[in-house]
């Protein structure tokens, strides 16, 4: 059929313009948002968010994933702490979404923390894995020897691109980050001096098999603590989900977050 342009406006961001590929942008809050359609003649029409088929027709949840758990779907037959199973999350979470087989949008090793997205539409997770359409941002402490930072030339390796065992790689928008977004748990502090934490955003439209903890350590910073802050226009941090546990979700009706005990 023919392709159809949709233009979101938000408040205090200038207007998207989103066609069928870059349609994850599209999660309508009908309280905050204003939706028009391209029509025959090149113009813009209004519609009502609450009609508009895309996010109805999928619910998007997104979830802070707790360092130690795996994600997959599958428990152990005899697990004796369901809780720290995503399967047991993903459970709970349905019942309060009123939702059913929602599934994880990719993984994050089971050290990695942050935000993981459950979907119970097949399309629009195929569509958040397609590689070069998605990006993902993360914070990445390294512990490197006292007195010596990541350098520049260090951070310019990661933009201009990384060797891998299974091919290239390269991040975009790598920065250092201050401390208030390091997040480092408490029993990991007394690891970390300051003069030896440091801790580096960056962003990839990509996804393999511990690929940030690969390219970090090519460059020269391995790892010891990853989380993952931002997938598309989702950031954690802007819904508010600081804590592990807690999850958001997306749909026609709009958004809502809570924590789950």
């Amino acid at each position: 059929g023919d392709q159809v342009c949709v233009k979101l406006k938000r408040p205090g961001k200038e207007p998207i313009i989103l066609t069928p590929e870059t349609m994850l942008e599209a999660f309508v809050y009908p309280a905050e948002d204003e939706i028009f359609t391209s029509n025959v003649e090149g113009k813009w029409d209004k519609v009502d968010p609450e009609s508009f088929a895309h996010p109805s027709t999928a619910t998007l949840c997104a979830f802070h994933k707790p360092k130690g758990m795996e994600s997959k779907m599958s428990v152990p037959a005899r697990a004796e702490r369901p809780e720290i199973h995503l399967a047991h999350q993903v459970s709970l979470i349905q019942q309060a979404a009123g939702a059913e087989h929602l599934h994880p949008v990719g993984r994050l090793d089971k050290d990695t923390t942050g935000l993981l997205l459950l979907c119970d539409n097949g399309q629009l997770t195929d569509m958040i894995l397609r590689p070069g359409l998605v990006q993902k941002t993360y914070i990445a402490t390294t512990r490197l020897p006292r007195h010596r930072a990541p350098t520049e030339a260090q951070l310019r390796m990661l933009e201009s691109g990384v060797m891998l065992n299974d091919g290239p790689v390269s991040a975009s928008n790598v920065h250092m980050v201050g401390e208030e977004e390091c997040e480092i748990p408490a029993r990991f502090a007394a690891q970390f001096q300051p003069e030896v934490r440091y801790c580096v955003s960056l962003t990839l439209n990509e996804g393999r098999n511990r690929i940030v903890r690969r390219m970090m350590a090519a460059a020269g910073m391995p790892i010891k603590i990853l989380k993952r802050t931002r997938i598309g226009p989702i950031d954690l941090h802007e819904l508010g989900l600081h804590d592990p546990l807690q999850v958001c979700g997306f749909g026609g009706c709009g958004r809502a977050c809570h924590h789950h005990p």
